[in-house]
């Protein structure tokens, strides 16, 4: 696809990636309009992954296809995510973990899940320290997190519970993105936590190694990894927007699942790391492989009700939520359904 020009506040991008601690931080950018017109404000997480889809959601033009402009926010911590959601602020959370949400619904927050974005986990489980060797040995250890009930905690949990490890077993500290969890094991902050797959092709000069049995992809394939989320008042009153937008993503999702894509994520991955420290080419590599060959994205948007029912499972587990709430009163997935159609 023909890349379009657009102007992005490179600090904010860069910032967002390092993931300064419980940071908000803003990108605008601009699009010529044609046909539909819209303007629509996008969260999401702040980790490589996400940043690297954004800035491919710019550069390969999917907004100005669906004749979109948006304001981009990148933010550590997924319970602010949902309270920027709540509040107004913020139209569309289309790629974050979704746990908070039913604990959120449960107490009175008039919000729905209205997309399926990463169906498994590009995350593993990294240790420096030579004893964590399997899941099983992370008893008596520390892992780093972000916020507790936001997803890094909750796809920890959920490798902890199914491996047979009580979680007051371990202790959790928080130390904010993916990203910052693998700077924290380098630096022996932590014994162990979950970081994104583009560490494995430098985490053997770094002295790290994966868990056993810490390969989400592969070992926690039932948990339902990233959705998107609105606000009720935004489902209604923002309909048409919110389709526009979600098409422009299940677009971007079937283009990065392509085999003709490598040079765009590479390139989009350069931009949104650049001043990080983040390693390009050998780690842009390896993760576009692994989606080539795991197909990880939910290219028509799809999420199930088995899905929503794991998360709300573990929630209930973990005494986060008090009872399993019915899907229609969590899940609308009729506008992903509408914005399928405008493909």
């Amino acid at each position: 696809m023909k890349q379009e020009s657009y102007t992005i506040s490179r600090r904010n991008f860069l910032a967002g990636a390092a993931g300064l601690a419980g940071g908000m931080l803003v990108a605008r950018v601009g699009w010529a309009q044609s046909g539909f017109s819209g303007h629509v404000n996008i969260a999401t997480a702040s980790s490589n992954l996400a940043t690297t889809m954004q800035t491919l959601l710019q550069q390969g033009g999917f907004l100005k296809r669906f004749g979109l402009t948006a304001d981009l926010t990148f933010v550590q911590d997924g319970n602010k995510l949902m309270g920027s959601v709540l509040a107004g602020d913020i139209d569309l959370c289309p790629l974050s973990g979704f746990s908070q949400l039913f604990p959120a619904v449960s107490k009175g927050a008039a919000v729905k899940l209205v997309n399926g974005s990463v169906r498994y986990g590009q995350q593993a489980i990294f240790s420096k320290n030579p004893d964590v060797k399997s899941i099983a040995d992370l008893r008596g250890k520390s892992i780093g997190i972000g916020a507790i009930g936001a997803q890094l905690h909750q796809v920890t949990l959920a490798l902890l519970l199914k491996n047979g490890v009580d979680p007051d077993e371990v202790t959790f500290a928080n130390v904010g993105s993916s990203a910052d969890v693998f700077r924290a094991i380098v630096a022996g902050v932590v014994d162990a936590g979950s970081s994104q797959i583009d560490n494995i092709p430098i985490a053997e000069e770094k002295g790290v190694h994966i868990v056993e049995g810490g390969r989400m992809w592969i070992d926690l394939k039932e948990f339902p990894f990233q959705g998107g989320y609105a606000s009720d008042d935004a489902i209604t009153s923002k309909r048409e927007l919110l389709v526009h937008t979600l098409a422009a993503y299940a677009a971007l999702f079937r283009h990065v699942s392509s085999p003709d894509s490598l040079e765009a994520f590479k390139e989009a991955r350069r931009t949104a790391l650049s001043g990080t420290g983040a390693d390009f080419d050998a780690a842009s590599e390896f993760q576009w492989k692994f989606m080539q060959e795991n197909q990880p994205f939910a290219n028509d948007l799809e999420i199930t009700p088995e899905g929503v029912d794991y998360v709300q499972d573990l929630n209930i587990r973990v005494k986060v939520q008090q009872e399993k709430l019915p899907f229609d009163k969590t899940v609308d997935m009729s506008l992903a359904a509408e914005a399928i159609k405008l493909l």
